[in-house]
C-alpha cells in the first residue's frame, strides 16, 4: 500500500505552493489568471464591487443597458467558474480526488 502525495506538492504541478507569487492564494494560476484581471478591469471600469451591484445601477438608469447587460452576463460567468476552480484547488490542495 503506497500513499499518494497531494498533487501539489509534485515537482512541476501547477498548483505547487513554491510556484505562486508571494501574498496570492494557494493554487493561483488556476484562480488567479486572466478571469480575475477581467473582474478587476470591470470592477474598474463600472466602479461596481460586484455583477449584482452593476445590474442595480442598470436597473437605476447610472450606466447605459447596452453594452453594460453584456459585461454583466460576462462577470457574472467569471464569478461564476472563478468560484468553482477555487473549490477545486481546496480539494485538491485537501488531497482529495477530483471528478474530470
Amino acid at each position: 500500500f503506497l500513499r499518494r502525495k497531494p498533487l501539489q506538492q509534485l515537482p512541476g504541478h501547477p498548483l505547487r505552493k513554491t510556484q505562486c507569487p508571494a501574498g496570492y492564494h494557494k493554487g493561483c494560476r488556476l484562480v488567479h489568471g486572466q478571469p480575475n484581471s477581467l473582474i478587476k478591469s470591470l470592477e474598474e471600469k463600472y466602479g461596481a464591487s460586484g455583477y449584482l451591484e452593476l445590474e442595480e445601477k442598470i436597473r437605476r438608469g447610472d450606466v447605459p443597458e447596452h453594452p453594460t447587460w453584456e459585461d454583466v452576463i460576462l462577470w457574472e460567468e467569471l464569478s461564476r467558474h472563478t468560484e468553482a476552480l477555487q473549490g477545486l484547488v481546496r480539494r485538491l490542495e485537501a488531497g482529495e480526488a477530483v471528478a474530470s
